[in-house]
């Protein structure tokens, strides 16, 4: 009895490992599945054009900056400030979340107190900028001069009166910088531009582009590069950016790239085309300029149609210098590539965009 009940038992188990609604004599073969990785663009978000305290060291403005973005999980992203010290171009391992952080020498001087940030990764280069803030011994100037004025005035000497603007003046330190709208580009012994991005196999760079946008820009960051083999493809593109902004922003960033290219003007109101055919034509005086045309619903009763017009028109006023991208014309034909809100994209409305921005920076050289 004992026999038939283990017997018994291994028929059972037999029949278990067989699988529940298995067909007779077939074998279920266990699957692995790989859960694929996302790709991530490149991007910097840390600093974004924020203040850091500098000190001086050998004549110049020196800091140390801590730079963070995302990049593809596992990958080993370049950063670089420009300067010469091996402390100025460091890489940056990032996480399992594609998160990357690293600390670095940031150089320059008083009359440009801005620094370019540059990340690099397979041919996707991202920017940002810092600003190196007056060192402090600088700003405590005025305050010992005071102190010594106060100090000789209870002794009873002559230092008061018509003389202290003038010991004030020589005790204000460096002066404060213009705001980002006003600076002019950087000097020719300013910041070094961006080395070119050579991509593995490449064979050497056929060209390169820069993008100053918003965040059309930021959807299609990580797209661009793909859709320009061969190209070096830098990138500053922020969410919310206006067009004053984003200019400033160009003509810190700006260097021998062939094509400029821009996503901007969403974020402004759409009556304002004179400052539109101002920075077009700034930028047009720079070599080639690559402009959308906007696709967003009317402000104010007002559509973004005057806007468009000025971009077209200053492109057949300017052919080769300006290269007009006809968003508007493509996602009215494609509906499905705008997102709710009628002004982002969907992800094939992104690829889309970035194939346009491609056709327009090949087209001008």
């Amino acid at each position: 009895m004992a026999g038939r009940a283990v017997l018994a038992a291994m028929l059972v188990l037999a029949t278990v490992a067989g699988g529940c609604g298995s067909a007779p004599g077939r074998t279920t073969a266990a699957t692995t599945t790989v859960a694929e990785i996302a790709p991530v663009a490149l991007s910097v978000e840390e600093p974004d054009g924020e203040t850091v305290r500098a000190r001086v060291s050998g004549g110049v403005w020196v800091a140390d900056v801590t730079v963070a973005g995302h990049s593809q999980p596992g990958s080993l992203v370049r950063v670089t400030t420009g300067c010469t010290r091996p402390s100025c171009l460091l890489s940056a391992q990032t996480d399992g979340e594609g998160r990357w952080r690293v600390k670095l020498r940031a150089e320059t001087t008083s009359d440009h107190p801005y620094v370019r940030i540059v990340a690099e990764l397979a041919g996707q280069s991202a920017l940002t900028l810092v600003k190196l803030q007056p060192p402090a011994a600088a700003r405590k100037r005025p305050a010992k001069g005071r102190k010594a004025r106060k100090r000789a005035s209870r002794s009873g000497g002559r230092t008061g009166g018509a003389a202290a603007p003038s010991n004030r003046e020589g005790t204000e330190g460096l002066p404060e910088p213009p705001p980002p709208a006003t600076l002019p580009a950087p000097p020719a012994g300013g910041s070094p531009s961006p080395s070119p991005v050579t991509p593995s196999g490449s064979g050497g760079t056929a060209s390169s582009l820069l993008m100053v946008g918003d965040s059309l820009a930021v959807g299609m960051q990580g797209l661009l590069p793909a859709q320009l083999p061969g190209w070096s493809v830098a990138t500053d593109a922020r969410k919310n950016r206006t067009l004053a902004e984003g200019m400033a922003r160009w003509r810190l960033e700006k260097g021998n790239a062939v094509v400029n290219a821009f996503s901007l003007f969403t974020n402004d109101g759409p009556a304002n085309t004179a400052a539109l055919e101002a920075a077009v034509r700034e930028t047009a005086a720079e070599g080639c300029a690559v402009w959308a045309t906007i696709a967003r619903p009317a402000q104010g009763r007002v559509s973004y149609a005057k806007a468009n017009a000025t971009l077209e028109r200053l492109a057949a006023e300017m052919p080769g210098r300006v290269v007009v991208v006809p968003w508007a014309a493509a996602v009215a034909d494609h509906p499905e590539w705008l997102v709710s809100d009628k002004v982002h994209a969907t992800g094939a409305g992104y690829q889309a965009r970035a194939q346009l921005y491609a056709q327009a920076a090949q087209s001008c050289v």
